[in-house]
């Protein structure tokens, strides 16, 4: 009867994945919606409230017949605590499949190689995450209350990049050969799932890793990109202090490029201390860009113009140091070096005999 109840569960799990994959992706996709609907109209939020209710039904039904099947429910009730929880939250069974997904897409074995390869392929992605999560960020502190068709989009696109940061996270844990350890030692990962901007920051103290690994190119869209988020964020801590000057976003975006620039024509400047943490971290890249930028254009010149000429030796010169080689290789082969031989070895390798020296002429 165990046997059989075995079979039959497995029987069950096996016909039932693919429908309970579609009811967990379809969890984070009512979830977004519901954080972007509350406040539209009566039919949208029944029909959203309707999706969640039939993805809670599939669930609780599925979760139920595999516990009917279990050979000993006691056990499994043990082993499959996450399972129980997912159902209850169904957005964590949907992210656990986004995992799963994304981590198979690199082979799916915990290993170095499995890692490396799935951070290689993620790193310029997540950094475009990183960055957009500021300026929603922004959006949400800064947008009127009585604009609730603004709240809602960017709360859904909120939760969207908390459950990308999850996922990625959630990605290399799974390939890493040891997953306790490389969480422990990804710590702002996991605090950036519930803080994200602490992502974004992270990027930004990362400057040297992009500048040195990433090339000019990436470096530059990554000091543009800092210019933008430091613009928006001056924006947002200035433009309701008392004798404020930087009270638009216009005034904002110039007031980062002419520091970025290090130009600094005095017309705005920030009036708060954190708006003058941010300004002097511009001014410490707009150092570093030109610097970079300077160091860049030099070295293509040089090497370009400057770089060391081929020699191309006449043909007869080659000829004649052709013809030397040969006459030293030949030389070589025909008197070897002399070496410290036994007193066998010379009775087997006799020395040929020198001839007597010319007798003097009477």
């Amino acid at each position: 009867m165990t046997k059989r109840s075995e079979v039959r569960l497995q029987a069950f799990e096996a016909r039932a994945a693919p429908r309970l994959r579609v009811a967990w992706i379809l969890s984070l996709a009512l979830a977004a919606v519901d954080a972007g609907t509350r406040n539209a109209s009566a039919s949208v939020r029944i029909a959203t409230a309707a999706g969640i209710g039939l993805v809670y039904a599939v669930l609780v039904s599925h979760y139920l017949r595999r516990l009917a099947l279990a050979p000993d429910r006691r056990q499994f009730l043990r082993s499959t605590r996450f399972d129980l929880l997912a159902t209850l939250i169904p957005p964590l069974g949907g992210t656990r499949e986004l995992i799963i997904s994304a981590a198979s897409r690199y082979g799916g074995t915990r290993s170095n190689a499995s890692l490396a390869a799935y951070e290689e392929r993620t790193r310029t992605p997540m950094l475009a995450v990183s960055l957009a999560i500021v300026p929603i960020w922004i959006g949400e502190a800064l947008a009127p209350e009585q604009q609730l068709w603004i709240i809602g989009p960017l709360a859904a696109t909120h939760l969207v990049i908390a459950v990308i940061l999850t996922v990625d996270i959630g990605a290399r844990a799974y390939l890493s050969p040891n997953r306790r350890a490389y969480l422990a030692s990804h710590k702002l990962d996991l605090l950036a799932v519930v803080i994200p901007p602490v992502r974004a920051l992270k990027e930004i103290v990362g400057l040297r890793a992009v500048v040195l690994r990433r090339g000019f190119s990436r470096f530059v869209s990554f000091a543009v990109a800092t210019v933008a988020v430091s613009a928006l964020l001056v924006y947002a801590l200035e433009r309701d202090q008392e004798g404020a000057l930087i009270s638009s976003l216009g005034d904002a975006f110039w007031w980062a490029t002419v520091t970025a620039t290090t130009v600094g024509y005095g017309d705005s400047v920030p009036v708060t201390n954190a708006g003058r943490a941010i300004a002097v971290l511009l001014m410490v890249l707009g150092i570093t860009l030109f610097s970079v930028v300077t160091a860049h254009i030099a070295a293509h010149f040089v090497e370009r113009d400057y770089g060391q000429p081929k020699v191309d030796l006449p043909d007869d010169l080659t000829a004649r140091l052709a013809r030397i080689e040969s006459t030293l290789v030949n030389i070589e082969h025909a008197f070897p070096p002399t070496r410290t031989m036994s007193a066998g070895a010379a009775a087997d390798h006799p020395r040929p005999p020198t001839a007597a020296p010319p007798s003097p002429e009477p």
